[in-house]
C-alpha cells in the first residue's frame, strides 16, 4: 500500500488490480491525481482520498491493468490497407481472384488495384501468377502483397511496365520467381525485387500517411494499446514523408497514444549519412507522443520464400540456407557506430544463423563501446539455437517476440514449414518460454498488417496454450515453450515499457507513475485458457484521461 496522503483523488478505480509488478492481481484501488497514481493499495484509504469530484469507477468482474505496448508494427504502412483489396483470411486462389474482381467492379475508374494479406501456402508449387490475375483485371495495374509482406503478386502490366522479363537480371537480396525449366517470370516476386513494382505505384503524400496513423490509433486504443514502436519502411523515399505526417499529428495534439520509431536501412545504404540522419531526428523528450529511437536492419527474409538465413540448409533444397542480407563487417560497423551514437538498433531475424549475424555484431558493438543498457531488439524469431539465449541476456538483448504466430497455421505449418525445415526443426519454432528461463526481456509485437488482427489477448491466448485461438483440439507448436499468463502481461506492460524507454514513467501502476491504465471485462488469470482471446477492453485512460470506452 502506498500512496500520497492529504489530497483528493480526480478519479478512483475500485476492482482487481494487476500492478505489473506482482505476480498475481490482487483486490484494492487507484487513485489519480494530475493524470498520475497517486495511491495504490487496499480500499482502506478510500474516504481519505475522495470527495464530491471524485469519479468513481467500479471494475467488479474484470480486471484493471496497465496499458499496453506494441513492439512492431508497420502504423503508417497501414495505408494501403485501408484503402485496397483485403485478402486476409481468405484460403484458395479462387477466393482471392473474387475478391480483386468484385473490388475491380466497386471501383472502376481505379488505374491501380492494390490490396495484401494473400498466404503464399494457400497456391501451388509454381505460386501466384500473373496469369491469374490477368483472368480478372488485365488492363490495370494490379500489386498484392503477400501477408508476412517479404513478396508480391502482380499481373503481366505491371511485369511489363516495370521491365521483368526473360533476361531481366535479379536485384541484390530479391527474387523473380520463374516457371520452372525456362526463365519466364510468373508473376511473384519476392524481398528487393517488390521495390521496382513500387516504383511504379502512386505516390502517398503527407496527408494519406496522417489518416493512415490515426486509423491506427483508433483500433490500437480500443485494443489497449498505449504505445507502439513502427520500424518504418522506406517505400519511394519516403521516409521524410512519414517524419512529417508523425511531427504534425504531434504538433496538432492529435495523437492520443505514444509512437516510437525506427528507420529501415538498406545494406546499399551509406551508413554514416542514415545514422545522421537518424540522430539529427531524434528528439530529447522521452515523454513525448512521437519519438524517434533508432534504425531497422532486415538481415533476412522468411522461411516460406526460402529466404530466411539458416544455419542448416533448406530440407528440400540440401544446398540453400539462403543468405545474409549484409556482410558480416559492413552489419558489424553499422552496430558499433549506432551504440557510439547511442542509437537503438531493431533487427529482422526469422533464420537462426541471421540471429547468429545480430548477435556477433551486438557483441563487437558491447566489445567496443561497453553499453549494454540500449534498448537493441531482434524480432520475429522463428528459429534460435539453443546457446543463442544466453548470448540475448549477456548482451542485453530484447526479444520482441510474435506469438500471434506460435501455432501450427496449416496454411504454413503443413505447407510450407514441414517441407522447408523438416519436421523436426518445424515443431521447434518460435521459443519463447527459453527467453523468460534465461533472463532476456521479453516484449510482444504483431507486426501488423502481417498479423490482421492484432488484439494483444489473442496473442496472449495463442502463446499459452500454443494452439489457434479457442481451439482446443489442435496439436500445440513447440509445446516446451508455452509461457504463463503473468510473463505475457509482462511482456505486454513493463517490459513493452523498457523497449520505449519509459519503464520510469509507465508500465506499471505505481505511484507517481502516469494513469496509463486499461480495464478489461473478464480476470485472465482465472478464465479457461481457451477464451482469454476474446477478453474485450471496456475503458482506457492515458495520462487519466478516458480516451475509449467500449
Amino acid at each position: 500500500m502506498k500512496g500520497v496522503f492529504g489530497i483528493k483523488a480526480d478519479i478512483i478505480v475500485k476492482g482487481t488490480i494487476y500492478d505489473g509488478l506482482e505476480q498475481k492481481p490482487y483486490k484494492g484501488m487507484i487513485a489519480v491525481k494530475h493524470g498520475v497514481y497517486c495511491y495504490v493499495g487496499t480500499e482502506g484509504k478510500f474516504t481519505d482520498l475522495c470527495d464530491e469530484n471524485t469519479h468513481v469507477v467500479f471494475c467488479d468482474d474484470g480486471l484493471v491493468l496497465p496499458n499496453l505496448y506494441e513492439g512492431h508494427a508497420h502504423v503508417s504502412s497501414g495505408i494501403d490497407l485501408f484503402g485496397g483489396v483485403n485478402l486476409y483470411g481468405l484460403k484458395t486462389p479462387e477466393q482471392y481472384l473474387q475478391a480483386i474482381e468484385d473490388y475491380a467492379k466497386v471501383n472502376p475508374q481505379s488505374e491501380y488495384i492494390i490490396g495484401r494479406g494473400f498466404l503464399n501456402g494457400n497456391f501451388d508449387k509454381v505460386g501466384p501468377t500473373a496469369a491469374m490475375l490477368d483472368r480478372v483485371a488485365v488492363d490495370r495495374y494490379v500489386v498484392l502483397n503477400s501477408e508476412d509482406c517479404h513478396s508480391s503478386w502482380v499481373n503481366s502490366k505491371v511485369l511489363q511496365a516495370v521491365g521483368i522479363e526473360e533476361q531481366t537480371k535479379e536485384l541484390p537480396n530479391g527474387v523473380i520467381v520463374r516457371y520452372p525449366g525456362t526463365n519466364q517470370p510468373t508473376g511473384w516476386l519476392k524481398e528487393k525485387e517488390m521495390d521496382r513494382v513500387k516504383e511504379l505505384l502512386p505516390v502517398h503524400g503527407i496527408r494519406d500517411f496522417k489518416e493512415a496513423i490515426l486509423k491506427y490509433q483508433e483500433l490500437a486504443i480500443s485494443n489497449g494499446i498505449g504505445c507502439t514502436f513502427e520500424p518504418i519502411l522506406n517505400d519511394k523515399n519516403d521516409i521524410n514523408l512519414r517524419l512529417t505526417a508523425y511531427r504534425e499529428l504531434d504538433l496538432e495534439n492529435k495523437l492520443k497514444m505514444k509512437f516510437r520509431v525506427g528507420v529501415t536501412m538498406n545494406p546499399e545504404d551509406d551508413i554514416d549519412t542514415i545514422l545522421q540522419f537518424v540522430k539529427d531526428n531524434q528528439n530529447e523528450v522521452s515523454d513525448s507522443h512521437y519519438m524517434m529511437m533508432g534504425i531497422k536492419v532486415f538481415i533476412d527474409g522468411v522461411i516460406e520464400g526460402h529466404t530466411a538465413y539458416l544455419l542448416e540448409p533448406y530440407a528440400d533444397q540440401p544446398e540453400d540456407c539462403s543468405y545474409n542480407m549484409w556482410s558480416q563487417e559492413k552489419l558489424n560497423t553499422l552496430f558499433v557506430k549506432a551504440a557510439e551514437l547511442e542509437i537503438e538498433v531493431h533487427v529482422h531475424a526469422i533464420g537462426d544463423a541471421a540471429v547468429a549475424s545480430a548477435l556477433e555484431a551486438f557483441g563487437e558493438a558491447f566489445c567496443v563501446t561497453g553499453r549494454r543498457t540500449m534498448r537493441n531488439c531482434i524480432t520475429h524469431l522463428q528459429l534460435v539455437a539453443k546457446d543463442q539465449f544466453q548470448q540475448f541476456n549477456e548482451l542485453g538483448i530484447i526479444a520482441v517476440t510474435n506469438p500471434f504466430w506460435h501455432y501450427k497455421n496449416p496454411a504454413y505449418y503443413d505447407c510450407l514449414e514441414v517441407p522447408f525445415l523438416g519436421k523436426e526443426r518445424a515443431d521447434r519454432e518460435y521459443p519463447m518460454k527459453s527467453f523468460f528461463d534465461h533472463g532476456v526481456i521479453v516484449t510482444q509485437a504483431s507486426d501488423w498488417p502481417v498479423s490482421f488482427c492484432f488484439h494483444p489477448f489473442l496473442g496472449m491466448e495463442i502463446a499459452i496454450t500454443r494452439r489457434e485461438a479457442g481451439n482446443t483440439e489442435m496439436d500445440p507448436l513447440n509445446e516446451a515453450e508455452k509461457v504463463t499468463v503473468g510473463q505475457m502481461l509482462q511482456a505486454l506492460t513493463i517490459n513493452g515499457a523498457y523497449q520505449m524507454k519509459l519503464e520510469q514513467k509507465s508500465g506499471s501502476i505505481e505511484v507517481g507513475k502516469r494513469a496509463d491504465f486499461i480495464m478489461v471485462d473478464r480476470n485472465v488469470f482465472e478464465i479457461p485458457q481457451a477464451e482469454i482471446a476474446g477478453t474485450v477492453v471496456l475503458r482506457h485512460f492515458i495520462n487519466g484521461n478516458e480516451v475509449y470506452r467500449k
